[in-house]
């Protein structure tokens, strides 16, 4: 990835930056400085011009017609909730699923890191890695931090060639996020009188809409359905293929816990020692 055209993207539009970290997988020192100076030069950019910024922050509509980001569920998880005397707004909500899917990823990424490698290591290239890191990385932090335009949905195209690979080594993730790709890009657009699609979102949308014991209330559109499983799978995609191998918590315990038994077997031992 070149970091010129990634910094001259990024001046363009704006969220490219959000792609920089992949300049960190740059072998050696590289990186680091490839990644620092993006942001050093995207930085003296966005201070240069940081009145016309807030201006399209001013202007631009936060409306989910055409747009994705997790707002809208957000709102549907206080509304949920709310019936039941749980009381939290929509961006609370927000956070915590954000919080969820992190703390999901990381618990199942030294699991997910042997089998995901071992199909990155096999890769002649590691082009489809990179793409994969640059598309999940813009949809995922756009999806959470804000409502976009369904026009950045092309960057999740990037992700598509890696997934693709991960699915023909059989590896389930891959396969569930090639189809989630497919129907975030499908349920954006109107349904109505489709043959058996329209069945189909009619009963997502039933579904979503009740309340046991309370009644029927705000429903869950299945696109913003498919666009939140899209990005739970893509934050444990990338952490388990980008970020070294964690060490699974009950491993650590079991060490410790045999650690102190030979601890303590030693001092048994000294002390018949010293008696005798």
């Amino acid at each position: 990835m070149s970091p010129l055209l990634l910094l001259f993207a990024a001046i363009l539009k704006l969220f490219p930056i959000l792609a920089a970290p992949v300049l960190l997988r740059l072998p050696g020192r590289r990186g680091v400085v490839a990644f620092g100076a993006v942001i050093l030069g995207f930085g003296v950019y966005a201070l240069a011009t940081l009145g016309t910024i807030r201006e399209i922050q001013r202007v631009v509509p936060q409306t989910s017609a055409y747009s994705y980001g997790i707002k809208p569920l957000g709102s549907w998880a206080s509304n949920l909730f709310a019936a039941y005397r749980i009381h939290l707004g929509a961006s609370a909500w927000d956070w915590i699923f954000v919080g969820i899917a992190i703390v999901a990823a990381m618990a199942m990424q030294p699991w997910l890191w042997v089998r995901l490698r071992a199909t990155v290591d096999k890769s002649p290239d590691l082009r489809d890695l990179d793409f994969f890191v640059m598309g999940a990385l813009i949809y995922v932090t756009t999806f959470s931090l804000f409502e976009s335009f369904e026009y950045r949905l092309v960057f999740v195209l990037l992700t598509i060639p890696q997934m693709l690979r991960w699915t023909r080594a059989r590896r389930a993730l891959g396969f569930a996020g090639v189809v989630l790709v497919q129907l975030t890009l499908w349920l954006g657009a109107p349904w109505f009188g489709v043959p058996v699609v329209h069945t189909l979102i009619d009963r997502w949308l039933w579904l979503t809409s009740r309340r046991p014991f309370v009644g029927a209330d705000q429903p869950l559109s299945a696109a913003v359905g498919a666009q939140a499983l899209l990005g739970i799978v893509l934050v444990t995609l990338l952490v388990a293929a980008t970020l070294p191998r964690l060490s699974p918590l009950r491993k650590h315990a079991t060490r410790d816990s045999e650690e102190t038994g030979w601890l303590e077997h030693g001092r048994v031992a000294l002390s018949r020692t010293d008696q005798r």
